[in-house]
């Protein structure tokens, strides 16, 4: 997935560099928009568990579906994570329609090693298990390697 998402970056409103995925246990690719009810209840809990599985090596990257710049650049400035630029619509349509969210917000869960998708229940899994979602995360990665011909 991570040759998909391109090389433009920002980060608190700073261009930055993209993240490297492949060191990170898991990283989360996180469909979301300031205007989103949902979204707005479960950002603040992504970022809890943003900060306690960061040392855990937890990365999320922002696919925003933001109608305006300004309304972007207030939404994304909230999180402490990397996100895809307002401006770069062609890859956030691309990267929508790679993965076709069913709603938002929607938070895909991806292994850093392999580079393998281990679920796009994420947000599900953050709100019923909380922090115990790492565990299953890595259950189910576990599974996945077993089952790679």
């Amino acid at each position: 997935m991570e040759e998909y998402i391109g090389d433009e970056f920002l980060r608190e409103d700073q261009n930055v560099t993209k993240p490297d995925f492949r060191s990170m246990k898991f990283w989360g690719m996180y469909f979301s928009a300031s205007w989103c009810p949902p979204c707005k209840y479960f950002t603040p809990k992504l970022i809890d568990f943003y900060w306690a599985m960061k040392d855990k090596k937890f990365e999320v990257l922002l696919v925003s579906h933001d109608y305006t710049q300004k309304e972007y650049q207030d939404y994304q400035q909230t999180m402490p994570w990397t996100a895809i630029p307002f401006k770069n619509q062609e890859k956030i349509l691309e990267l929508t329609g790679i993965i076709r969210p069913m709603q938002i917000p929607y938070l895909c869960i991806f292994d850093g090693e392999s580079g393998r998708k281990i679920t796009c229940q994420g947000q599900q899994h953050i709100l019923q298990y909380g922090e115990g979602a790492w565990q299953l995360w890595e259950n189910l990665a576990q599974e996945n390697k077993l089952f790679v011909l």
